[in-house]
């Protein structure tokens, strides 16, 4: 299995699983100029020795070349944290607040595009801690996705502080926006 990648991309291992029968499944995460790719993944499957040597197998989650023009944004960090923020708030959310915001390329769906990916901490209707997702375009301001992501706790009590912020809520959503 060749991987053949710009001068821009480059992929870090994320995750590595082995299964009971000696398989390995390797997963990498994609960047591009030093910016995630989300949208990007890449799994590399390995099969137990035993079998015959050649047939190691790929999953892309897309396999887009990923090449935008510009990794300057022309939306800002404040205009698409606000945007997610009203999204939220749309979504029933009581007091949200971003978490965090970062540049991204969103290779999820279509043409890849430099993009803020905006997190809004909070609870789910059912009181499980969950951050929304809000995927932005970095140049015209649309929004790509929604994606609700439940954050389960670890049992270790180490951890537990992890999901430990003020009460929001809002409703689960996973949707493709544009």
């Amino acid at each position: 299995l060749a991987l053949v990648l710009v001068a821009e991309v480059k992929r870090v291992v994320k995750d590595f699983g082995k299964d009971s029968d000696g398989a390995r499944h390797t997963r990498y995460e994609r960047t591009y100029d030093g910016l995630p790719v989300l949208g990007g993944d890449l799994i590399v499957h390995t099969p137990p020795a035993s079998l015959a040597a050649g047939t190691v197998s790929a999953t892309y989650n897309n396999k887009n070349k990923i090449a935008v023009s510009s990794t300057t944004a022309t939306y800002t960090k404040a205009a698409a944290e606000s945007k997610a923020l009203k999204t939220a708030k749309a979504l029933d959310a009581a007091k949200p607040a971003a978490d965090s915001a970062r540049k991204v390329i969103w290779a999820g769906s279509g043409t890849p595009k430099l993009a803020w990916e905006t997190v809004i901490g909070g609870f789910q209707d059912d009181g499980t801690p969950s951050r929304l997702h809000v995927i932005t375009d970095a140049t015209t301001g649309n929004q790509h996705l929604l994606f609700h992501a439940p954050i389960v706790p670890l049992a270790h009590p180490l951890f537990r502080a992890i999901t430990a912020f003020p009460q929001r809520s809002f409703k689960i959503l996973n949707q493709y926006v544009s």
